[in-house]
């Protein structure tokens, strides 16, 4: 199970999707058609370091000045398209599915 996380780590330090556009200030964006949370046993108990909300076709990645749970999403873009991103990394990853 380790060895699996390490490997979803470093995934998401891989692999990104071009699809952002930065906000005002350090926020980002990506447009998207919908995301849901995935939910974990195996979450890892660190801190987020950003939160992710979802707010009409954009992907809101806003940074974290706490610390935020560990949470993962998949969201959908208009083409179609799906990508995972969690509030640790804070970048969308290619979802392998």
């Amino acid at each position: 199970m380790k060895k699996l996380f390490l490997m979803n780590i470093a995934m998401f330090m891989a692999f990104g999707c071009h699809q952002a556009v930065k906000g005002q200030g350090e926020n980002t964006w990506y447009h998207v058609a919908s995301c849901e949370r995935i939910k974990t046993r195996l979450a890892p108990t660190v801190c987020g370091k950003c939160r992710l909300k979802q707010e009409e076709d954009k992907l809101l990645v806003i940074p974290a000045q706490d610390c935020p749970a560990y949470e993962t999403y998949r969201c959908t873009t208009k083409e179609g398209k799906t990508f995972l991103i969690n509030t640790l990394g804070c970048k969308p990853y290619e979802d392998k599915r």
